[in-house]
């Protein structure tokens, strides 16, 4: 999906709610039981290395004392194996399979000084290892351009993990239909869940012991929400080791086979602006309606378009900044208790709401 033009934020005044209805309404604010399943077989183009069905053993992690964090910031490059089918007119020389070369942003929690912005390189702060967030971004959008929302995860204790995709980047052409390209992109994020964790437990790697490989959460913007859908919730694509899905302005279209939202499924915060034109709220709605878990939760933002909320300091930022932060110290540090505070920071009048069901402007 195509980005709108960024427009400013409106402002906000806090409305306080009846949690408990708005929990029952929301989500029931518990975590979903784990029902065994052997992983489905991936579709016939995909890479042969399939997810493991459960997280390796570590210690329980531990709550985030020292926030906020400052926030290093390391680039990489990893080139994923050949595997994938890419489509005509993106594949390399003609190639139906061609190696995939993702440029990631890491922020991780630092002993810098906090601030507003990131320091490339600095030094980690050594109280973790912290629960992984990998994030995807939306179509002709690279990560940069998110750092205002992934800045502020990484200072609340998390590493972010944002990836450029290989086709749908805005650094390729638009030959043809790029998000055809979209069945390829779970598997980079499987790629990229592999390769962070590995990299964990390697003492020359700049992220040694910084990620911790049982806790592991998803994000996305846009088709890299739908993408994020997909691997949390489709069984051709899915990733067992994903503990938490966080889908901004996303949908579930682009992802042909598999079976959506199987029992055991993991928690689930979307968010949606009511006047999206690009996605439109029928596209969360569905999704979110289609998920029969208990724990899933939809952020309506009033008034706000396709962007804005992910990509500046607007008032729709600090709202969602706050809201998906104690959604991912529920599922990945284990504070249950951070599922009300989540629906305290989520009621701002004329900002955002938690609702059922996202209604247009």
């Amino acid at each position: 999906m195509r980005a709108l033009k960024r427009s400013a934020g409106l402002g906000e005044t806090a409305l306080a709610v009846a949690l408990t209805a708005a929990l029952a309404a929301c989500g029931a604010g518990q975590s979903r039981a784990s029902t065994a399943r052997a992983p489905a077989p991936p579709p016939a183009s995909a890479p042969t290395t399939a997810p493991p069905t459960s997280p390796p053993t570590t210690a329980k992690p531990q709550p985030p004392g020292a926030r906020p964090y400052g926030v290093g910031l390391l680039t990489e490059s990893y080139v994923e194996p050949a595997g994938h089918v890419v489509p005509a007119p993106f594949a390399p020389g003609g190639s139906a399979s061609a190696p995939r070369r993702l440029q990631v942003q890491v922020r991780y929690p630092s002993t810098v000084q906090p601030s507003s912005g990131d320091t490339a390189l600095g030094p980690p702060d050594g109280s973790g290892p912290f629960p992984l967030v990998v994030f995807a971004p939306g179509l002709n959008e690279d990560p940069p351009p998110y750092q205002p929302l992934l800045h502020d995860w990484a200072q609340a204790g998390f590493v972010v993990a944002a990836t450029t995709f290989p086709v749908t980047s805005p650094t390729v052409p638009n030959a043809g239909d790029k998000e055809r390209d979209l069945p390829n992109q779970p598997y980079d994020v499987t790629f990229l869940i592999n390769t962070l964790t590995a990299a964990a437990s390697n003492p020359s790697d700049p992220l040694h012991r910084l990620v911790n490989p049982a806790e592991v959460a998803l994000a996305g913007q846009s088709d890299g929400g739908n993408t994020v859908v997909a691997t949390g919730y489709n069984t051709a694509y899915q990733d067992h080791r994903v503990k938490a899905v966080i889908v901004l302005s996303g949908a579930r279209y682009g992802y042909p086979g598999g079976t959506w939202f199987p029992a055991g499924s993991p928690p689930l915060l979307a968010t949606q602006g009511t006047a999206d034109t690009i996605n439109p709220p029928a596209l969360t709605n569905d999704f979110f309606t289609n998920d029969a878990q208990p724990d899933k939760y939809l952020l309506c933002m009033q008034g706000a378009p396709h962007l804005d909320p992910y990509v500046a300091r607007n008032s729709y930022e600090r709202v969602l900044a706050e809201v998906s932060a104690n959604f991912l110290d529920a599922e990945l540090y284990h504070l249950p208790a951070s599922l009300t505070a989540m629906m305290q920071a989520g009621a701002v009048r004329g900002v955002a709401t938690f609702s059922s069901r996202c209604p247009p402007a």
